[in-house]
């Protein structure tokens, strides 16, 4: 049987302690104003119920759980990550990213777009997709945003359709493209095609 002497105070002690997004915050015990220290208290309390939903929203998703925020810095960049509109943002630029091979050339006679008016398209699509790639390297970190190898093969992808449509921007004129046959790719990084990356 469990001896525990009125002095203890471990069952206070479990129910406050601070999550993995907290524990960067000043310590609200060692704080003097009572006002303070309630709302530092307040704060590590808010934490931890966002630290709870954001567990039971990746165990819900499938999740590893290796891509949890660890700080309550990186809080902000993961609610913009998983925001609906966000994720609306990254298809509508996948999307595109898609129907612009309509428009190169090769392609249908009454549907090509002069090469600036394409190129400039195509690289505020990339742009917005490359958007993704920063707000998850804040919200990981360099370890775990390479660590993660569809996120790193977005990455150098995103990088080399970038330089070649700035090449194109600048030359004023189409060439053959490999990556055209990439742009798919894009699609399936979206949030709402994980069920057939599945």
């Amino acid at each position: 049987m469990l001896n525990v002497s009125p002095d203890d105070n471990s069952d206070e002690d479990v129910a406050n302690e601070v999550g993995n997004m907290g524990l960067d915050l000043p310590n609200p015990s060692g704080c003097f104003n009572q006002r303070i220290q309630q709302a530092s208290r307040r704060k590590q309390w808010k934490l931890n119920y966002q630290e709870a939903s954001i567990y039971l929203e990746e165990g819900l998703n499938n999740d590893k759980f290796n891509t949890h925020p660890q700080s309550h810095e990186a809080l902000p960049a993961y609610e913009v990550a998983h925001n609906h509109w966000f994720y609306s943002l990254d298809l509508l630029a996948a999307i595109m990213v898609m129907l612009l091979a309509a428009c190169e050339r090769p392609a249908v006679l009454y549907m090509q777009l002069p090469v600036g008016v394409h190129g400039s398209l195509e690289m505020l699509c990339l742009l917005i997709l490359s958007l993704d790639l920063g707000i998850r390297m804040k919200w990981l970190g360099w370890r775990s945003f390479f660590g993660h190898r569809r996120t790193f093969f977005k990455t150098l992808m995103v990088l080399l359709m970038l330089t070649e449509s700035i090449v194109v921007l600048v030359r004023q004129e189409n060439h053959f493209r490999v990556t055209r046959a990439l742009r798919p790719f894009f699609l399936m990084h979206t949030h709402y095609c994980q069920g057939v990356r599945r």
